[in-house]
């Protein structure tokens, strides 16, 4: 979708020339986006939405608004969080609505070599293989996992249904 507004903006392309492609079911899967050209697209991401995420901001930044076209959507999410801000009291809320704690992260000493072994690896040695393939199972039902994957939109992996 970054492509597409940096085709647009760029190259003039008009947007109705453009196709997007996607390897999963919907668009946007990196930035949790949704909807349709007809309905528009959403961006619920406020996580991601911040001082730090450059990118975000600098596609957002030339995108008007769909309500006022002397607005960018950068301007809108801007202007709405100076309004409302925001109260997040939790990252993960369990099936029954209770917080879940982030800390401890529930690593064990092994689990932490695990990742520290995917982080010091070249990317061209792990070309084609999962995070399945890199670490142990039992990663994928310790509260890490559950955080890191709320944090970045990873898809579901089979897991416990509770983090230990």
């Amino acid at each position: 979708m970054a492509a597409a507004a940096y085709l647009i903006r760029e190259a003039g392309v008009p947007g109705g020339n453009i196709s997007i492609c996607e390897r999963r079911g919907h668009p946007g899967r990196s930035l949790d986006i949704f909807g349709d050209p007809t309905s528009w697209y959403v961006y619920p991401g406020r996580r991601l939405f911040e001082r730090e995420s450059r990118r975000a901001f600098d596609v957002f930044s030339f995108i008007p608004s769909r309500t006022d076209p002397d607005l960018t959507i950068k301007d809108e999410a801007t202007d709405f969080n100076a309004r409302f801000g925001s109260d997040s009291r939790a990252r993960l809320i369990d099936k029954n609505g209770e917080i879940i704690p982030q800390c401890p992260s529930g690593l064990r000493f092994h689990d932490r070599l695990d990742m520290l072994r995917v982080l010091l690896t070249p990317d061209r040695m792990l070309q084609g293989k999962s995070i399945e393939d890199c670490v142990s199972p039992a990663i994928f039902g310790r509260r890490f996992w559950f955080i890191w994957r709320a944090i970045l939109a990873f898809p579901p992996i089979s897991m416990p249904s509770q983090p230990a």
